[in-house]
């Protein structure tokens, strides 16, 4: 047979006790160091804080945290006109009438709406002019050029 015993409350802590101890031996403990200790200080106040001034080289590419680390900077570049729309794929078209839609690599366009489109090359800002039974027109936006996308496997 096991035999419980009563739980033994916990004794309240006696913040009042407690902060009145801690002030006490603040109190005691500079007491008995400051006559007796000269400390010479470069003209700064003993509460004044001493920051390091930083020695960051700010030269592009340079890590601040990690000095030693070699950054390769990255440049983006906007695919070329004939690159761009031979990378975008008509996915589907669908909607009513009234409001057609149409997805082009994976973005849903309606007739008018503007967005950046993933490519294989980079990202591209195209807008949605027109949307027809089997295909749309688009203009990509950085170059101007006006393209139709068809359905792949239509006539």
């Amino acid at each position: 047979m096991i035999r419980c015993l009563p739980m033994k409350p916990y004794r309240s802590i006696d913040c009042r006790a407690l902060l009145a101890r801690a002030c006490l031996a603040c109190l005691l403990g500079g007491a008995l160091d400051s006559p007796a200790i000269a400390v010479e200080t470069n003209g700064l106040l003993a509460g004044e804080a001493v920051f390091p001034k930083s020695e960051f080289d700010e030269r592009a590419g340079k890590d601040p945290f990690f000095p030693h680390r070699v950054l390769i900077p990255m440049t983006t570049t906007d695919p070329k006109p004939s690159e761009a729309g031979r990378l975008l794929v008509l996915n589907g078209v669908s909607g009513t009438k009234d409001q057609p839609l149409a997805m082009v690599n994976s973005y849903t366009f309606g007739v008018g709406d503007v967005a950046e489109v993933t490519t294989a090359a980079g990202k591209l800002k195209i807008r949605c002019l027109e949307i027809r039974k089997d295909s749309i027109m688009i203009e990509i936006m950085n170059s101007g050029e006006r393209k139709e996308l068809r359905l792949r496997g239509g006539p």
